[in-house]
C-alpha cells in the first residue's frame, strides 16, 4: 500500500470518530424542543386522562387529593368536611375555588408538548434527580399518580417534567409547571370585602362608604374619622357637605375631586394574592403590620335617598358593615402587605384598592373658615386694629327678589346687598393652609364673629394672630389651630374697606 493512499485511510477514520463523538454528545445533552435529534411531535401528547370515565362520560370531581412538595415545604389540597376542595389547616381562611378548580383540572388531564427522551438514564441533565416540585395525586377512581417538574428549558418555554406511570421525560407547558411550583396561599380567596346588600324593594338604593376611622404611623399624632352626614343628629349647617370630620373635632370634609375619589369607589376590596397564611409574630414584623403604616376602620352601608309630596327629600343609610384594614410595608412592586377583618393572612393589595392609605387630616378638612348659608345668619362682627364692624343681617324669605331677601345695615346705615353676597364669599374663603403647633397667645390681631338666627347655636368666632409676615394662625373654639396665608387675611380686611365705601367686591 502506497503512503499516500494509507494517509488517506487514516484521514477518513478521524473524520467518522469525530463525526461520532460530535453525535454522542448532541444525545447526551437535554434536547431542546426545536432539536431535530429528539424525537418530537408537534402535537399535544396526553399523559394520563383521568377526566372522563370507561364510557366517555365526563367526571365531575375527578381529583380527590393532592399532596404538593416544593423542597421542604410541602401542602395538601383536599375535601373538608363539606366536601369543598381547599389546603388543609385553611379552615379559617376564604378559598379560590376557581384556582383550585384550575389546578385539579390540570392534574385530572395531564398533557405534554414534546417527549424529550424515552428513558431516565440521563435525569440529572434534566433536573429530575431532584425535581423542583412533585405533586402525588389521588384520583377518584383510587388511582394515583406522581408528577414530578425538573428544570426550566433553556428557550424558558417550559419545564421538564416526568409521570411516575412511564420513564419517557417530557417537556410540559410554563402553566402547567407554574401550576406546581404554586404555593399553598395561591388556593386561598382573595376577596375580602364586599358591599352590604340592598332590600329587594329598595329601587334607589346604593352602597356607599359610610364612614373612616383612619390611623398608623403615616398619620403621627393625628389619626381622624369621618362619615356621612345624617340630617337628624347634624349641625345643619354642615348638610352642604355630604360628608363631615367627627374626629378630632366636627368640620366638613373637602369637597374637592381628589378627596370625593378617595372614598367614593372603595365599597369593595380585592387582594392581588395571598402573601401568607398565618404569619407569626416575626413576619408581622417583617411585613410592618406590627405597628402598621396605615389602618382603616371602613363602614359601609346602603344608602336610600326619597322625596314627599312637598319636593323634600330623606337620606337614610341601613345594613351597615364594619371591616378593618392594617397596611404595613410595600413589596418591591409597590403593593402593601396588609391584614383584613378576622383573616389570619397577609395579603397583596395595590395602592389604587387603598387610596386613603396616605390620606391626611389636612387633605380632608375643609379648607373654608365656614360653611353656613347666608339665610341662617343674623349679624358678622370683624374686629381689627381697634376698631369693630357689625353688618346686621334682616331676612325676608317671602320676597321674590333675591335682593329683596336681605337687608344689610352697618350701625344703622344700609348697604347693597348685591355686594355683601361677593363679600360675605370673601369671609368664607379665607383658606386653611396648613397645621401648627404654635399655641396662640395675647391678643389677637382680627377677630371674626358670626352670629345666627338659630340662638341655640353659639355664635361662631375666630381668632387671627399673627406668626410672620406670610402667615395668621387661625384658632376657632372647638377646633385645633391652623395656618392661614397673611394675603387672605389682609384680603378680608381690605374688602370690607372697599364696600363700607361702595365699592365692587372682588370675590
Amino acid at each position: 500500500m502506497s503512503k499516500q493512499i494509507r494517509t488517506l485511510i487514516i484521514a477518513g477514520v478521524a473524520i467518522v470518530v469525530l463525526v461520532g463523538l460530535l453525535l454522542g454528545l448532541l444525545f447526551l445533552l437535554p434536547a431542546d424542543e426545536g432539536d431535530s435529534s429528539s424525537t418530537t411531535s408537534s402535537t399535544t401528547i396526553t399523559l394520563l386522562d383521568k377526566s372522563v370515565d370507561d364510557a366517555g362520560e365526563s367526571i365531575s370531581d375527578p381529583v380527590s387529593k393532592v399532596v404538593l412538595r416544593q423542597g421542604e415545604t410541602s401542602y395538601t389540597v383536599a375535601p373538608d368536611e363539606e366536601g369543598q376542595m381547599m389546603v388543609e389547616g385553611f379552615d379559617d381562611l376564604p378559598v379560590d375555588t376557581s384556582a383550585v378548580s384550575a389546578m385539579t383540572e390540570a392534574f385530572a388531564l395531564i398533557t405534554a408538548n414534546q417527549k424529550v427522551v424515552d428513558t431516565s438514564e440521563n435525569e440529572a441533565d434534566f433536573g429530575l434527580d431532584e425535581p423542583q416540585a412533585t405533586a402525588e395525586i389521588t384520583y377518584a377512581d383510587g388511582t394515583t399518580a406522581t408528577a414530578e417538574l425538573g428544570d426550566e428549558t433553556p428557550l424558558k418555554d417550559g419545564y421538564y417534567f416526568r409521570l411516575s406511570t412511564e420513564e419517557a421525560i417530557y417537556i410540559v407547558s410554563t402553566t402547567f409547571g407554574s401550576r406546581l411550583l404554586d404555593k399553598a396561599e395561591a388556593y386561598v380567596g382573595t376577596t375580602l370585602i364586599t358591599a352590604p346588600a340592598a332590600r329587594e324593594d329598595d329601587e334607589n338604593a346604593q352602597a356607599v362608604v359610610y364612614g373612616m376611622e383612619l390611623g398608623g404611623t403615616v398619620r403621627g399624632s393625628k389619626p381622624f374619622s369621618f362619615r356621612a352626614f345624617e340630617e337628624e343628629s347634624d349641625p345643619s349647617n354642615l348638610a352642604f357637605f355630604g360628608y363631615i370630620i367627627t374626629s378630632p373635632e366636627v368640620f366638613g370634609v373637602s369637597m374637592n375631586q381628589e378627596m370625593s375619589e378617595m372614598y367614593a369607589g372603595v365599597t369593595s376590596l380585592y387582594a392581588t394574592e395571598a402573601e401568607k397564611a398565618h404569619p407569626t409574630e416575626e413576619d408581622l414584623k417583617e411585613y410592618g403590620l406590627d405597628n402598621p403604616y396605615s389602618t382603616c376602620v371602613l363602614t359601609l352601608a346602603i344608602q336610600s335617598a326619597s322625596t314627599n309630596e312637598d319636593e323634600e327629600t330623606t337620606t337614610v343609610y341601613y345594613n351597615k358593615t364594619e371591616h378593618t384594614i392594617r397596611l404595613g410595608n410595600t413589596n418591591d412592586d409597590g403593593y402593601y402587605y396588609a391584614m383584613v377583618d378576622d383573616y389570619n393572612a397577609v395579603y397583596l393589595i395595590s395602592t389604587s384598592s387603598v387610596p386613603w392609605a396616605e390620606a391626611q387630616y389636612t387633605e380632608m378638612v375643609s379648607e373654608f373658615l365656614f360653611m353656613d348659608n347666608i339665610v341662617d345668619v343674623s349679624s358678622i362682627t370683624v374686629s381689627a386694629n381697634g376698631e369693630e364692624t357689625t353688618f346686621n343681617l334682616e331676612h325676608f324669605p317671602d320676597e321674590t327678589d333675591n335682593d329683596k331677601k336681605l337687608t344689610v345695615t352697618v350701625d344703622g346705615e344700609t348697604y347693597s346687598t348685591e355686594e355683601f353676597r361677593s363679600l360675605y364669599q370673601v369671609f368664607m374663603q379665607v383658606s386653611r393652609y396648613g397645621e401648627t403647633d404654635v399655641a396662640p397667645t395675647g391678643e389677637p390681631d382680627v377677630v371674626f364673629t358670626m352670629r345666627l338666627l338659630d340662638e341655640d347655636r353659639a355664635p361662631y368666632v375666630a381668632r387671627f394672630y399673627k406668626q410672620s409676615a406670610n402667615l395668621y394662625i387661625c384658632a376657632i373654639e372647638g377646633m385645633s389651630p391652623y395656618t392661614v396665608r397673611a394675603s387672605d387675611v389682609e384680603n378680608l380686611l381690605s374688602q370690607i374697606e372697599t364696600y363700607l365705601n361702595g365699592g365692587e367686591v372682588v370675590v
